[in-house]
Protein backbone atom coordinates (compact mmCIF):
# COMPACT_ATOMS: atom_id res chain seq x y z
CA UNK A 1 0.00 0.00 0.00
CA UNK A 2 1.47 3.41 -1.02
CA UNK A 3 0.80 6.69 0.52
CA UNK A 4 -0.59 9.31 -1.67
CA UNK A 5 2.00 12.08 -2.46
CA UNK A 6 1.04 15.41 -0.78
CA UNK A 7 2.34 18.11 -3.27
CA UNK A 8 2.03 21.79 -2.98
CA UNK A 9 2.30 24.56 -5.26
CA UNK A 10 5.17 26.37 -3.21
CA UNK A 11 4.79 29.28 -6.29
CA UNK A 12 1.11 29.86 -5.54
CA UNK A 13 1.12 29.33 -1.75
CA UNK A 14 4.12 32.29 -2.02
CA UNK A 15 1.60 34.50 -4.36
CA UNK A 16 -1.01 33.94 -1.83
CA UNK A 17 1.50 34.86 1.43
CA UNK A 18 2.69 37.86 -0.71
CA UNK A 19 -0.83 38.57 -1.19
CA UNK A 20 -1.70 38.17 1.90
CA UNK A 21 1.25 40.15 3.51
CA UNK A 22 0.05 42.97 1.85
CA UNK A 23 -3.30 43.30 2.76
CA UNK A 24 -2.23 43.08 6.29
CA UNK A 25 -0.05 45.69 5.74
CA UNK A 26 -2.48 48.36 4.36
CA UNK A 27 -5.95 47.12 5.78
CA UNK A 28 -5.03 44.75 8.92
CA UNK A 29 -6.74 42.20 10.20
CA UNK A 30 -9.06 40.25 12.58
CA UNK A 31 -7.53 38.61 15.15
CA UNK A 32 -9.15 39.17 17.80
CA UNK A 33 -6.13 38.49 19.94
CA UNK A 34 -2.92 39.16 18.04
CA UNK A 35 -1.82 42.64 16.29
CA UNK A 36 -1.35 42.80 12.49
CA UNK A 37 2.72 43.00 13.31
CA UNK A 38 2.11 40.22 14.66
CA UNK A 39 0.40 38.35 11.87
CA UNK A 40 2.61 39.92 9.53
CA UNK A 41 6.00 38.50 11.09
CA UNK A 42 3.68 35.07 10.43
CA UNK A 43 3.03 35.59 6.96
CA UNK A 44 6.88 36.61 6.56
CA UNK A 45 7.81 33.49 8.35
CA UNK A 46 5.67 31.42 5.50
CA UNK A 47 7.31 33.83 2.79
CA UNK A 48 10.67 32.81 3.41
CA UNK A 49 9.62 29.14 4.51
CA UNK A 50 8.35 29.03 0.71
CA UNK A 51 11.37 30.53 -0.88
CA UNK A 52 13.41 27.76 0.81
CA UNK A 53 10.78 25.26 -0.81
CA UNK A 54 11.84 26.46 -3.82
CA UNK A 55 15.17 26.67 -3.47
CA UNK A 56 14.79 22.77 -3.00
CA UNK A 57 13.77 22.15 -6.57
CA UNK A 58 15.93 23.26 -9.53
CA UNK A 59 16.00 26.51 -11.55
CA UNK A 60 14.45 27.79 -13.00
CA UNK A 61 12.71 29.78 -9.98
CA UNK A 62 9.31 31.23 -10.79
CA UNK A 63 8.88 35.44 -10.38
CA UNK A 64 7.60 35.86 -7.52
CA UNK A 65 10.38 34.11 -5.74
CA UNK A 66 12.77 37.18 -6.53
CA UNK A 67 10.02 39.25 -4.91
CA UNK A 68 11.79 41.04 -2.00
CA UNK A 69 10.81 39.21 1.18
CA UNK A 70 9.10 41.89 3.43
CA UNK A 71 10.55 43.25 6.48
CA UNK A 72 10.37 42.29 9.73
CA UNK A 73 8.12 44.42 11.57
CA UNK A 74 7.15 45.86 15.39
CA UNK A 75 4.63 43.23 16.68
CA UNK A 76 2.56 45.67 17.73
CA UNK A 77 1.95 47.41 14.48
CA UNK A 78 -1.74 48.33 13.51
CA UNK A 79 -2.82 49.38 10.57
CA UNK A 80 -5.35 52.29 10.09
CA UNK A 81 -5.28 52.95 13.73
CA UNK A 82 -6.70 56.56 13.53
CA UNK A 83 -9.50 54.36 11.39
CA UNK A 84 -10.11 52.11 14.13
CA UNK A 85 -10.29 54.76 17.00
CA UNK A 86 -12.69 56.61 15.07
CA UNK A 87 -14.60 53.78 14.52
CA UNK A 88 -14.60 52.28 18.06
CA UNK A 89 -15.71 55.86 19.15
CA UNK A 90 -19.23 55.58 16.68
CA UNK A 91 -19.76 52.06 17.96
CA UNK A 92 -19.79 53.20 21.52
CA UNK A 93 -22.35 56.01 20.55
CA UNK A 94 -24.50 53.71 19.26
CA UNK A 95 -24.34 50.81 21.68
CA UNK A 96 -24.63 53.49 24.32
CA UNK A 97 -28.04 54.55 22.67
CA UNK A 98 -29.28 51.30 22.46
CA UNK A 99 -32.70 50.98 23.74
CA UNK A 100 -32.23 47.50 24.18
CA UNK A 101 -28.88 47.60 26.53
CA UNK A 102 -30.79 50.39 28.41
CA UNK A 103 -34.03 47.84 28.83
CA UNK A 104 -31.60 45.06 29.94
CA UNK A 105 -29.77 47.50 32.71
CA UNK A 106 -33.01 48.58 33.88
CA UNK A 107 -34.35 45.16 34.07
CA UNK A 108 -30.84 43.67 35.84
CA UNK A 109 -32.25 44.09 39.53
CA UNK A 110 -35.48 41.88 38.48
CA UNK A 111 -33.87 38.88 37.30
CA UNK A 112 -32.39 36.04 39.20
CA UNK A 113 -29.39 34.67 39.68
CA UNK A 114 -29.93 31.61 37.60
CA UNK A 115 -31.32 33.73 34.81
CA UNK A 116 -29.03 36.56 34.54
CA UNK A 117 -26.26 33.59 34.21
CA UNK A 118 -28.40 31.50 31.70
CA UNK A 119 -29.48 34.38 29.90
CA UNK A 120 -25.59 35.74 29.70
CA UNK A 121 -26.11 39.31 30.98
CA UNK A 122 -23.15 40.08 32.59
CA UNK A 123 -21.24 39.27 29.52
CA UNK A 124 -23.41 41.39 27.22
CA UNK A 125 -23.50 44.11 29.48
CA UNK A 126 -19.54 44.15 29.53
CA UNK A 127 -19.77 44.79 26.11
CA UNK A 128 -20.07 48.21 26.66
CA UNK A 129 -17.68 48.43 29.68
CA UNK A 130 -14.83 46.38 27.55
CA UNK A 131 -15.25 49.16 24.67
CA UNK A 132 -14.86 52.04 27.01
CA UNK A 133 -11.81 50.47 28.57
CA UNK A 134 -10.35 50.02 25.02
CA UNK A 135 -10.72 53.42 24.42
CA UNK A 136 -9.09 54.92 27.27
CA UNK A 137 -6.61 52.80 26.88
CA UNK A 138 -6.02 52.98 23.53
CA UNK A 139 -6.00 49.49 22.87
CA UNK A 140 -6.40 48.99 19.17
CA UNK A 141 -6.83 45.02 18.99
CA UNK A 142 -10.00 45.13 21.30
CA UNK A 143 -11.11 48.30 19.74
CA UNK A 144 -10.98 46.54 16.19
CA UNK A 145 -13.49 43.87 17.28
CA UNK A 146 -15.89 46.60 17.78
CA UNK A 147 -15.63 48.59 14.44
CA UNK A 148 -19.23 46.55 13.43
CA UNK A 149 -21.19 46.50 16.33
CA UNK A 150 -23.82 45.44 14.44
CA UNK A 151 -23.17 41.63 16.57
CA UNK A 152 -23.03 43.24 20.11
CA UNK A 153 -26.37 45.41 19.20
CA UNK A 154 -27.67 41.85 17.86
CA UNK A 155 -26.66 40.14 20.95
CA UNK A 156 -28.99 43.17 23.19
CA UNK A 157 -31.84 42.44 21.17
CA UNK A 158 -31.40 38.72 21.85
CA UNK A 159 -31.48 39.54 24.97
CA UNK A 160 -33.78 41.55 25.65
CA UNK A 161 -36.53 39.82 23.59
CA UNK A 162 -35.48 36.84 25.80
CA UNK A 163 -36.04 38.36 28.76
CA UNK A 164 -39.44 39.68 27.14
CA UNK A 165 -40.52 36.26 26.90
CA UNK A 166 -40.02 35.22 30.91
CA UNK A 167 -43.14 34.06 32.20
CA UNK A 168 -44.26 36.46 35.01
CA UNK A 169 -44.13 33.57 37.56
CA UNK A 170 -40.22 32.94 36.42
CA UNK A 171 -39.30 36.85 36.46
CA UNK A 172 -39.99 37.86 39.45
CA UNK A 173 -40.10 35.43 42.97
CA UNK A 174 -40.92 35.89 46.49
CA UNK A 175 -39.95 33.61 49.41
CA UNK A 176 -41.95 34.06 52.40
CA UNK A 177 -39.87 31.96 54.30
Amino acid sequence: MSRKENTVDYEAALKNSFDRWDQLNEHGGSDPTFADGVNMNLVRNHIMYYKEKIEETLPPYPEIYYKETPPKVDADYMARPDEIRENAKISLTQIEGNSSLQYLKSELPNLSGNQIERLHIHNILGYETALRRAISDDNLITMRRYENPERFIESFDRAADAIRQLEPEENFQIKFF
